[in-house]
């Protein structure tokens, strides 16, 4: 789960974020036109912590998940994909407001716009019609 089995067969030691570094990049690029990198590895997500170091339940629903956290995005993955011409579609988008970090405001949309602002070419979404529109608003502003 943590590597490419064939790695694991070959006695790579090597993880699947390793993939995702220059030298990984410039190995993909060899076998692949693009990459499928977790939406955590583009734009991730801080909580805000009490005196102890512990999430704080920000939105007051008793549980502590994505809605309590600040999306903070880092394109940097994206421009070294970018210039090795590789392609990047991202996973998992999700409507749920649980599964939406603070900063989107519980829109859906906003979540996917951040990502197509940062030069993502296509998502992977449990919602299509939600990506599609969001897709479609994003290239009407441009």
């Amino acid at each position: 789960y943590d590597r490419p089995y064939d790695w694991t067969k070959a006695g790579r030691t090597q993880l699947f974020k390793d993939l995702l570094t220059p030298a990984g990049l410039d190995e993909v690029k060899t076998y692949a036109d693009g990459i499928g990198p977790w939406k955590r590895y583009l734009v991730t997500v801080k909580a805000t912590l009490d005196s102890s170091g512990n999430p704080v339940d920000v939105n007051g629903d008793d549980g502590i998940n994505e809605a309590d956290f600040q999306a903070v995005a880092n394109g940097a993955l994206i421009e070294e994909a970018k210039k090795r011409a590789l392609l990047v579609h991202t996973w998992t988008f999700r409507n749920e407001p649980h599964r939406l970090a603070r900063t989107y405001g519980g829109d859906p949309q906003k979540e996917y716009l951040q990502f197509f602002e940062l030069g993502v070419d296509g998502v992977f979404s449990e919602f299509p019609d939600t990506a599609v529109a969001a897709r479609a608003m994003y290239l009407n502003n441009q």
